[in-house]
């Protein structure tokens, strides 16, 4: 069997097309929300893509009791992590919202949620550890909507899903 190359993965008839289409194709596909690995959509990705609108309220609550005095991503990071580990009311369950490459998890897969993730996992993105399949995994809380939680947790996780939708990084 012949080895394809990433020109012909990804559409173009010969190798001498122009290396900067190519690039910009793997960015179209990336922006559709096509998961370049299955070649399917990724609607994870796809929700990423579509920023929401802005929340004043939240903006300021997140800047003054989360992110406030951090100065860097890692206190940012953290910032974060200790605001959930705090305002999140462990365990509880929750379903998928989305798939997600790194996880598992199909869409309105039902979890039990016992806790935060370790701090050095979530330097990058905030990851909860969940049951499934009788062991204990590490999602992205981004990925999970809580079931009947308290007003607090719900809170928490969506200003989490409002910095992650907004597209804010650390």
């Amino acid at each position: 069997m012949r080895e394809q190359s990433i020109a012909d993965y990804y559409g173009h008839e010969n190798e001498g097309d122009n290396p900067l289409s190519l690039i910009e194709r793997v960015f179209q596909l990336f922006r559709s929300g096509v998961n370049t690995v299955a070649g399917k959509p990724d609607k994870y990705i796809r929700s990423m893509n579509k920023r929401l609108k802005r929340d004043d309220h939240r903006e300021e609550r997140i800047d003054m009791e989360i992110i406030v005095d951090a100065y860097d991503e890692e206190e940012r990071a953290m910032g974060w992590y200790y605001y959930l580990a705090d305002m999140i009311e462990f365990p509880f369950d929750a379903a998928c919202i989305a798939t997600q490459h790194t996880s598992p998890l199909e869409e309105e897969d039902v979890v039990r949620v016992i806790g935060m993730a370790p701090e050095v996992e979530c330097l990058r993105e905030m990851f909860v550890n969940v049951e499934w399949n009788d062991r204990e995994i590490a999602v992205p809380l981004a990925q999970l909507r809580g079931i009947s939680v308290g007003e607090d947790t719900q809170e928490a996780i969506e200003d989490w899903h409002y910095w992650v939708g907004r597209g804010y990084g650390f």
